[in-house]
């Protein structure tokens, strides 16, 4: 579980699931040095409609559960924050 504030980076890597706990439970998916949020119950479903990312400075949000993934650096590194 990720605490309000904190980060965590973690390399895109393939095949690999990542699940969130909170107000609306999500799951990311890494797959093909992408990530894209594969279920999530927020109400609107952005995030999940949002599709995958690869490059630096892509992000995807999901606001009801206070979390953002980032692609950061030149190499391509993933930064989870809650």
């Amino acid at each position: 579980m990720l605490h309000h504030g904190s980060a965590d980076v973690m390399r895109l890597e393939p095949d690999r699931i990542f699940d969130i706990s909170g107000p609306y439970p999500l799951r990311l998916r890494f797959e093909n040095n992408t990530v894209r949020v594969e279920k999530s119950s927020c109400p609107a479903g952005i995030c999940r409609h949002h599709g995958s990312i690869s490059r630096p400075g892509e992000v995807i949000i999901c606001l009801p559960n206070r979390v953002s993934v980032k692609i950061t650096g030149s190499s391509i590194v993933d930064t989870i924050t809650e």
